[in-house]
């Protein structure tokens, strides 16, 4: 099993909001969900996702449900992975990085040009 340390810090914060107590919020949930299923780089299944996450298996179904019909996770053979959302969110990141260095390298020759 693969995770980043991105994946242990989330659960580490999720854990202690359980251990304090405090009300987790769904949409915190949902992102724990979604950060555990990219972080394993493969198909994962429901099990392995409450052992990681910690959360009971209906309250994880019904969060996969939601990241399914908003494209976010893909489910095949009862496994889980990022869904075409995650890859257009990936791809527009690229696209916004591209920019940024185009934009770094013009303005670093402009400033040599000026000096």
């Amino acid at each position: 099993m693969r995770h980043h340390h991105c994946e242990f810090r989330a659960m580490d914060n999720f854990q202690n909001h359980i251990y304090t107590k405090e009300s987790v919020p769904t949409s915190e949930r949902i992102l724990l969900v979604l950060r555990i299923v990219a972080g394993f780089g493969r198909p994962v299944s429901a099990s392995e996702l409450v052992t990681a996450s910690g959360l009971n298996k209906s309250t994880l179904y019904r969060l996969l449900a939601s990241l399914r019909r908003w494209g976010f996770v893909m489910e095949t053979e009862s496994l889980y992975s990022p869904g075409p959302a995650c890859l257009q969110m990936s791809l527009n990141f690229d696209a916004v990085q591209l920019l940024i260095q185009n934009a770094y390298d013009a303005m670093h020759k402009l400033n040599e040009i000026t000096q």
